[in-house]
């Protein structure tokens, strides 16, 4: 009679015996870097959005929202620049997820960027596209097929269906 192995522990879904789970090292230049390179896309992002007209708070133009978002962004990443370093011990999510989230927020600015250069249905496809391979990991085919139905069914939802001119 063979007695089953245990399988090895689920990282996800420890026991209350076992300890944190380890992470490695984390460099703290890794750390300052990330945020420093937040802050100078939220000030371009704020010196952009800012030679847009804002209009007034009761009667918003184009650039009111793009210009909270980068007066917010460069409010954060300064402040993640002043906080002092965390032990990497200390974080919940693996350095991949840290990854993923500084490549969708490169994602987001480059759908800016392709945004003012393409319009709005061939960047939200584009910008689909980018998330879906990188948080879902489909093939290529099925993220392209992804980032195309999304495009189209905003046109077909807003411009077609609603009656609401697309931007």
């Amino acid at each position: 009679m063979t007695v089953p192995t245990p399988a090895p522990a689920d990282p996800i879904n420890r026991s209350e015996g076992e300890g944190p789970m380890n992470l490695g090292p984390q460099h703290p230049f890794l750390t300052r870097t990330g945020a420093g390179i937040l802050l100078a896309i939220g000030i371009t992002f704020t010196v952009l959005s800012a030679q847009l007209p804002t209009g007034s708070f009761v009667q918003p133009d184009a650039g009111t929202w793009p210009l909270m978002v980068g007066i917010a962004l460069v409010f954060f990443a300064a402040i993640s620049l002043l906080l002092p370093e965390r032990d990497a011990e200390a974080l919940d999510t693996p350095h991949s997820e840290v990854w993923r989230f500084s490549l969708s927020l490169a994602m987001c600015s480059l759908f800016a960027v392709l945004f003012s250069l393409a319009g709005y249905f061939i960047a939200i496809s584009v910008f689909v596209f980018a998330i879906a391979k990188v948080f879902a990991k489909p093939t290529w085919w099925q993220a392209a097929l992804i980032g195309m139905a999304t495009g189209v069914g905003i046109w077909v939802l807003f411009g077609i269906v609603l009656g609401l001119p697309g931007p």
